[in-house]
């Protein structure tokens, strides 16, 4: 279901930004559109990161059950805690990556990374945007 709702969206996401494309989008369609691409972004971030949790996890289980690994070896017993119990330490960070401004406000906290975060005001037409978009509205309720 996954695949069909990201080949639909894809195949939507490009055929409005072809300029020459013959079809018109509102700005509901737009806005749907970039969301639903966002939305499906965050779910193959959120799904890659259970499986390689859930992978990690389990192998590490599976070595020291079928004693492949020793108990006794420190360093390892102690990732498969963390792994199973700091579990949110490696899901929050994907998630805070998800949202851009999120993400440049994330790593801008850490010590080891910093950059500027700056808004930019991009100039475009949403005026026009807007006026079709109201336009379109009145007309719909005449």
């Amino acid at each position: 279901m996954y695949y069909i709702i990201s080949h639909v969206n894809t195949r939507l996401r490009n055929d409005m930004e072809n300029p020459l494309t013959r079809r018109f989008y509102t700005l509901g369609e737009k806005f749907q559109i970039k969301e639903n691409h966002r939305a499906l972004m965050m779910a193959r971030r959120i799904v890659m990161c259970a499986v390689l949790y859930a992978t990690i996890t389990t192998t590490l289980f599976t070595l020291f059950n079928f004693k492949i690994i020793p108990v006794q070896a420190s360093i390892f017993t102690h990732i498969l805690e963390n792994a199973i119990c700091l579990n949110p330490l490696l899901t929050c960070p994907i998630l805070m990556s998800c949202s851009s401004i999120w993400h440049k406000y994330f790593w801008n906290f850490l010590p080891f990374r910093s950059f500027n975060v700056e808004e930019k005001r991009k100039i475009d037409n949403r005026s026009d945007e807007m006026d079709i978009y109201f336009k379109q509205l009145k007309n719909a309720w005449v």
